[in-house]
């Protein structure tokens, strides 16, 4: 009998012990799934895919050789910046080429990348900075600024590339718009109408 209530009292002890070792066990599931939770990543909007370009500012002059383009995109990890480069032959009858100004990691964000001017054209033009997440393209950014440091190259509206929509069609009209123009409200005896002309339906517009 002594011996089995020694048995007993062990089997009472070891479901204790179990019991115990369960409880703890949920408790630490739990525990680990809430940490979990917290770790991840919020939702992406559409607001976090926008390129910010921080320096230098839309529209501005270029008067250095070179130049640092700043930015800054939430999410990206990584960028290319292009531009149009004149050809090496300045006499040859081209458009200019896709060049890649520069590569850059980004850090929490931000990334630069220095411009060579003095090696692109001369006057107005455009880097396109984008932007990737991992490989995967998220956003296009265009810097328009204009270069005084570049290559004076197809410079003037003479010079300026055949649009290839309009090439080989007969020009009807045309005006340099360096004199000031006749207007009148029907374009009667002048060289542009400041309205259009009533029609059956009454509509008119300036």
């Amino acid at each position: 009998m002594e011996l089995i209530r020694r048995f007993r009292r062990i089997n009472r002890s070891m479901a204790f012990i179990l019991t115990f070792a369960m409880v703890l066990s949920s408790f630490l599931g739990m525990s680990f799934q809430v940490k979990t939770a917290k770790a991840e990543e919020p939702p992406v909007s559409e607001s976090d895919r926008i390129t910010s370009v921080i320096s230098p500012d839309y529209r501005s002059e270029i008067n250095d050789d070179t130049i640092s383009v700043e930015f800054y995109n939430k999410i990206g990890t990584s960028a290319v910046v292009y531009s149009q480069k004149q050809p090496d032959d300045l006499s040859t009858d081209s458009n200019g080429t896709r060049d890649v100004v520069g590569q850059v990691n980004l850090v929490d964000g931000h990334g630069t990348v220095e411009f060579k001017a003095s090696e692109y054209p001369y006057g107005p033009i455009s880097l396109r900075i984008q932007v990737l997440k991992d490989g995967a393209e998220i956003d296009n950014c265009y810097l328009q600024l204009y270069n005084n440091a570049g290559v004076n190259w197809k410079t003037g509206l003479d010079n300026a590339p055949v649009n290839p929509v309009t090439a080989g069609m007969d020009v009807a009209y045309t005006d340099d718009f360096k004199t000031m123009p006749t207007i009148n409200k029907t374009g009667i005896g002048a060289q542009y109408a400041s309205a259009k002309v009533d029609e059956v339906r009454g509509g008119m517009f300036g």
